[in-house]
């Protein structure tokens, strides 16, 4: 049984979505997969229930539309419910991977697919072993743009480099690639300027004279947070990669600084680990429970919010 999973009451070869430990990774994963029960307790088997026609592609080293490896997918796929297309000779065949909604996926289900289409990669691709390294290693990155740029620039990024993967097999993924990034940005402001809507039309000029101005009437402009507290030891007037201090405002060892995969620097934990700089900013993460990173106050060492608000900074 996969360390970090609790045998629960299921019954024989029973489906489950499970957040545990990844096998290879360490990390906290979610898993998709079948349990069935053996005289020492349940195993997951992390490929059961892949729809018959996304292991024909992964074998042939075709591009995969993470949406056909969500849990929903794979249920239907279990039930035999994969659509199939009347040809005129009266024969079936089952239709190609639906692309539709790839890009609306949501971060959790990607995660998990994520997941599995490494395992398949390791399992089915040429060099399955180094190629699956590369992939998770690209997962790593899509992760990392989530945080800074958001979760739609992340999920084109991926798509855009396994696609490009899959046309040109030596494409390194394992890496980021500023190029790509600046063209799926690009593309999405296009996109996005090409939908919105016009702006209404500016009011005509009002006839009447204008009140005078009253500051005291003027509604007060909202107070600005303060800036320039160190996320390191959360003093004032320097930034992280200044700081010289040897304890943090809460009177602990400030963690190590460590460089991240964009040039810039990052917060390293005493078990190795990055600071997740969402939580570190504002206490909050959209990854929620299925984040690499770690969800603890860099200052204080408390697990209830980030160094952004630690108390002992206040």
């Amino acid at each position: 049984m996969i360390p970090g999973f609790k045998a629960s009451p299921l019954g024989h070869s029973e489906s489950v979505f499970l957040l545990g430990i990844g096998p290879h990774s360490g990390r906290r994963e979610f898993f998709f997969g079948r349990c069935c029960r053996e005289p020492y307790g349940l195993s997951l088997t992390l490929c059961s229930g892949v729809p018959p026609k996304v292991l024909r592609a992964f074998k042939a080293f075709e591009y995969i539309p993470y949406t056909s490896l969500t849990s929903a997918a794979r249920q239907k796929a279990e039930r035999g419910e994969e659509d199939f297309t009347l040809n005129a000779n009266g024969t079936m065949t089952a239709k190609k991977l639906d692309r539709r909604d790839e890009r609306h996926i949501s971060p959790i289900e990607w995660q998990a697919s994520a997941l599995l289409a490494v395992e398949l990669a390791r399992k089915h691709w040429p060099d399955g072993e180094l190629r699956a390294k590369a992939l998770a290693k690209h997962h790593e990155v899509v992760n990392d743009l989530a945080d800074r740029h958001g979760w739609t620039v992340a999920v084109a990024y991926d798509i855009h480099q396994r696609e490009l993967m899959h046309r040109s097999p030596q494409h390194d993924v394992s890496s980021l690639h500023d190029s790509a990034l600046n063209l799926v940005t690009t593309q999405l402001l296009v996109t996005n300027m090409k939908t919105s809507q016009p702006l209404p039309p500016s009011p005509s000029p009002s006839p009447k004279r204008p009140a005078p101005f009253d500051a005291v009437t003027q509604p007060k402009k909202r107070t600005r947070v303060e800036r320039g507290k160190c996320f390191r030891c959360g003093f004032p007037n320097h930034m992280l990669s200044k700081c010289r201090a040897d304890r943090t405002v809460a009177g602990k060892t400030p963690v190590v600084t460590v460089a991240n995969r964009r040039g810039g620097q990052a917060l390293e934990s005493t078990d190795g680990k990055i600071f997740c700089f969402a939580w570190t900013r504002s206490g909050a993460c959209k990854w929620g429970d299925a984040c690499i990173h770690v969800h603890r106050c860099s200052l204080c060492t408390e697990g209830n919010h980030g160094a952004g608000n630690c108390p002992s900074a206040a």
